[in-house]
């Protein structure tokens, strides 16, 4: 089905049905790409990194990242059962990472490796493909290739 809005003969914008199923005959990882690829991620992505007490890199990528209070808090939801947000309750703090185009794919395959619990020793960011480079005042971890990496600490509001 294809639909369009139109003010005369100019056509502002349209619509076109896409299938919500990869073809049946993908494998595992055509399928995931499939749809990667047919998906818009309409808020920013960006890539929180943390470290546990025993030094292990944790990765975690958000789409739910917003800024507050006039751009000087940020925020974003995590689950307590999640590596980084135990992470962050014990250091307090943790780095936001802002990908640029060339290396989004590694950033998403970040959101693959932890679709499922993984161990707290599993370091995501070089399982990702991702470069680990230690911040000089902290020990949490930031990524090589961010456009932007922030180091945060934790304030509870």
């Amino acid at each position: 089905m294809k639909c369009d809005c139109r003010i005369g003969d100019e056509v502002l914008m349209e619509k076109i049905s896409l299938p919500l199923q990869a073809p049946k005959e993908l494998s595992g990882e055509q399928a995931r790409n499939w749809h990667r690829e047919r998906n818009f991620v309409a808020c920013p992505v960006v890539l929180i990194t943390t470290v546990n007490r025993g030094g292990t890199p944790n990765a975690a990528v958000k789409t739910n990242f917003m800024t507050v209070g006039s751009m000087t808090k940020y925020a974003f939801c995590c689950s307590p059962e999640h590596h980084t947000y135990q992470n962050i309750m014990e250091t307090w703090e943790f780095v936001i990472n802002v990908p640029t185009e060339d290396i989004i794919h590694k950033v998403l395959k970040t959101a693959i490796i932890t679709e499922k619990p993984c161990p707290a020793e599993l370091n995501e960011i070089e399982r990702a493909g991702l470069t680990p480079d230690s911040v000089r005042e902290s020990e949490t971890a930031k990524s090589k290739g961010m456009r932007r990496s922030l180091r945060v600490p934790l304030r509870l509001v």
